[in-house]
């Protein structure tokens, strides 16, 4: 498969090939809008909503969510240091940030973009898996974020592609959740 930037995910279809997960899932969930609820919204403004969380989420989450991950927990673990805690302090309060603006807006919704299942809670539950147990705390401090976290993780789909993804560990990557705390506190 091609990617000009080397990474993954690519989807290949014949000769159709789509690189970038948000353009991936935003292809699927348009493809299949009719099998099911739709997770692009009905209305137009539910659809603004959608795609409004969808870009916060790619720029006022998602490098918080996971530089911490990538940049210190599996550097520290590779190169068998300890682990820099005030390197990824300001990402984390950044992604505190984002998590307070969005127990805010669940205060008054089921999910973020309204009260449907939309691409928005797609997109971030999974990076959440990481804060989850990195910085519990992130999540566990807000009720209602703590609440939507819960009821997207226990998801028939969601826990489908957690056991899909088993032998990758997911979401830890090459360790297991107990590792991935004993980074904390070693």
């Amino acid at each position: 498969m091609w990617q000009p930037f080397h990474q993954v995910p690519v989807f290949e279809s014949g000769d159709y090939r789509l690189y970038e997960s948000r353009a991936i899932v935003r292809y699927f969930a348009e493809k299949y809008k009719d099998a099911g609820p739709s997770i692009l919204g009905s209305t137009l403004e539910e659809k603004a909503l959608v795609n409004q969380w969808v870009d916060t989420e790619a720029h006022q989450f998602n490098d918080f969510a996971f530089a911490p991950w990538s940049m210190e927990y599996l550097m520290s673990w590779r190169l068998k240091r300890p682990l820099d805690e005030a390197l990824v302090a300001p990402l984390y309060e950044k992604l505190g940030y984002f998590l307070d603006v969005a127990e805010k807006q669940l205060s008054k919704t089921k999910y973020l973009a309204g009260n449907f299942f939309s691409l928005a809670d797609l997109n971030i539950a999974p990076s959440l898996l990481r804060v989850s147990v990195l910085q519990p705390e992130l999540i566990n401090d807000r009720k209602n974020v703590r609440a939507w976290f819960e009821s997207i993780t226990s998801r028939p789909a969601f826990k489908k592609m957690l056991e899909a993804d088993k032998g990758w560990r997911f979401p830890y990557g090459p360790f297991t959740n107990e590792e991935a705390q004993k980074l904390r506190t070693s």
